[in-house]
C-alpha cells in the first residue's frame, strides 16, 4: 500500500474515533522519539523567553492574523480556569508557511520545526496529529489547510 493510501485510510477513521472516544492517538509515524525530545526542548525555549519578546510574534484574530503567539483563559483537567501560552504557524503546505511567524530564538526552533514539518509530509500527508475537526471528512483537514 503506497504511504498516501495509509495515510487516507488512517484519515479516513480519525473523525469516527474523535466523535466516540473525544481522542485517538497517531502511531508508527516514522518521527523518532530524538526529534521529539529536540522539538519539546525548542518549545519550552521559546516560551521561556520573556513576554515582551514572544509578543513580537503575536497573531491578531481582529485583524485576521491567526499565526502566532497568544494566550486564553481555558480550562484544565480539572476544570480550573488557568491562561495558557500558545503558539501557532503552518508547517506545510509550504504554500502556507509563513516564516516571518517563526520565531528567530531559541536558535533550534527554526531547524527543528522544520524537521518536524518534512518529516510530517513523508508520513501523511502533513496531517503529523493535527486535527482538522469531527464531521469534516477523509479529506477535511487537507482542504481546511489548502491542499
Amino acid at each position: 500500500m503506497s504511504p498516501r493510501c495509509h495515510f487516507l485510510r488512517i484519515a479516513s477513521k480519525q473523525p469516527k474515533a474523535s466523535e466516540e472516544w473525544g481522542i485517538f492517538q497517531l502511531t508508527d509515524h516514522g518521527i523518532s522519539p530524538e526529534l521529539f525530545r529536540r522539538l519539546k526542548e525548542a518549545g519550552e525555549g521559546f516560551f521561556s523567553l520573556p513576554q515582551e519578546y514572544k509578543e513580537q510574534y503575536a497573531n491578531d484574530f481582529a485583524g485576521g492574523v491567526f499565526e502566532g503567539y497568544g494566550t486564553k483563559l481555558a480550562k484544565n483537567p480539572v476544570q480550573k480556569l488557568e491562561w495558557i501560552d500558545y503558539f501557532f504557524h503552518f508547517m506545510w503546505p509550504t504554500s502556507r508557511v509563513n516564516y516571518d511567524k517563526w520565531p528567530k530564538s531559541p536558535p533550534n526552533y527554526r531547524e527543528v520545526r522544520g524537521v518536524r514539518g518534512r518529516n510530517e509530509k513523508g508520513c501523511g500527508g502533513g496531517y503529523g496529529g493535527s486535527v482538522g475537526g469531527v464531521g469534516t471528512g477523509s479529506r477535511g483537514f487537507e482542504r481546511s489547510i489548502g491542499w
